[in-house]
Order: C-alpha cells, then structure tokens, then sequence
C-alpha cells in the first residue's frame, strides 16, 4: 500500500520506467486526473516533500493536493477542462488555496486575453482592473472564491521576465475583474516563503483598493454626467425666457 491506503501493483514492462501504480487509480481520490508535462513541470518548481499533499476534512472526506506549501497554502495546477461545482467543491474543502491555470490549453485562450488586455486599467503598479473579466479570462474560472493565476507562457512578455509574467484573476465580488500582474519568480519565491501573507492577505488588501477606485470612479463619472444634464437644461431655460425648472 501506498501513502494514501490504496493498494498499489508494480509496472515492470518494457516501454516505460519500472514504477508503482494505484489498482483503480481513480478510487483514489475523485478529483485525479493524468498529469501533462506542464503539470509536472511547475510541480518541479517545489521540494518534492510538498508534492501530493494528503488533506482529511472533519468528515473523514480525503482528497490529495498538488503542493502544499509550509504555510498550509494549497497551490493546485489545472490544465484540463473543470467544472463549475468541483471547482467550488476544491476551493471549499481546501480553503486556503491558489490555482494556477494553463492559459494556453486552448488556442483561443492567448489571443482573448491579449486582445482583453488592451483596456486593462492601471491602479498603481502590477494591479488592474477591467469592466468585463470574460474578455480576459475563460468563463468556468470567472467565479472562483480564491486567487487564479494563469501561465501564459512565454507568450506573455513583459521587460525582466524572460519566461512571461504571471496573470492573476482575484476574486471578484461584483466590479469588473481585478487582475495582478506577477513575475513568475516572484510567485514561485512567495509560495516557498511566506505564502499566506503574499497569496491571501495583501492580494485580498490590493482586491479592496481597486474596488474602491472603480467605485470612485464610477460616482465621479456619475456626478459630471448629471451636472453636465443640469447645465444643458439650464441653458434651454434661459433660451425660452426664463429660468430652469
């Protein structure tokens, strides 16, 4: 048996390396899919004593995370298609959680983000915001309760970060999107360090700051709009021979 309590047979063939193998892999955890090479690649990026991390709930209900950082942050990597229910279903049973996403899963995923991109609108260094995030962003990912990190590749580059910046989708309550702009590196030294206070709490603070301006925004915008109908309906007054109203 394996750390998981499964039984597990050897694979002793001719065509791939000699390894160890769930019998049902799938009875294992419900949420396990077949890794991708970039799956695999990005787990590389951690110590391997972080990797398939086993989480129990209250309940008993045991479900084994792609990396677990000493913080107890649950970084999951998703390349294929995912539902909207266990999505949610991740995001409450591990709670404090990332997702980074494979952005270039799909070949109209780039070029929408790229297009998209054009009207971000700057808040103060790495954060903007946008009024549509299905214009950025795949729909499935648009509701998520946790930060979403999607890797581009190098496709999305920007001066310093030779691999493509990172692309991060904060959830969003009922403004627009809020997205951060992240250096990889960055990403992959905040989870092997202090990754709470980088991925939940400052993301969180930056979230409140850029709701805030756009709602600023939004009234300053609305105020100049209705002073602007009172002076037209002021100047109609004036031009009839009296006084608006």
């Amino acid at each position: 048996m394996d750390i998981c309590s499964r039984t597990v047979i050897a694979k002793c063939g001719e065509q791939r390396v000699h390894h160890w193998a769930h019998l049902g892999q799938r009875t294992c955890d419900q949420w396990w899919e077949p890794e991708t090479e970039w799956h695999r690649a990005w787990k590389r990026k951690f110590p391997d004593a972080w990797h398939e991390y086993i989480m129990r709930d209250d309940s008993g209900e045991k479900h084994i995370a792609d990396v677990q950082t000493p913080d107890g942050v649950v970084i999951e990597f998703q390349h294929s298609h995912l539902r909207d229910e266990e999505r949610s279903a991740r995001e409450h049973f591990y709670r404090e959680m990332v997702w980074v996403i494979d952005g270039l899963r799909l070949r109209r995923d780039f070029p929408r983000f790229e297009k998209g991109a054009r009207d971000l609108r700057p808040v103060r260094q790495g954060l903007f915001t946008h009024p549509f995030a299905e214009e950025l962003f795949p729909s499935n990912w648009l509701r998520a309760s946790v930060p979403v990190f999607f890797d581009f590749g190098a496709g999305s580059v920007s001066p310093g970060d030779a691999c493509g910046p990172m692309w991060c989708l904060l959830p969003q309550p009922d403004v627009g999107a809020t997205v951060l702009r992240i250096a990889r590196e960055t990403f992959i030294r905040a989870a092997s360090g202090r990754a709470e206070q980088l991925l939940f709490r400052q993301l969180r603070k930056l979230r409140a700051e850029a709701v805030t301006a756009e709602r600023r925004k939004q009234e300053q915008e609305r105020l100049r709009y209705i002073a602007a109908m009172m002076r037209a309906r002021a100047k109609r007054g004036w031009r009839y021979g009296r006084r608006w109203p």
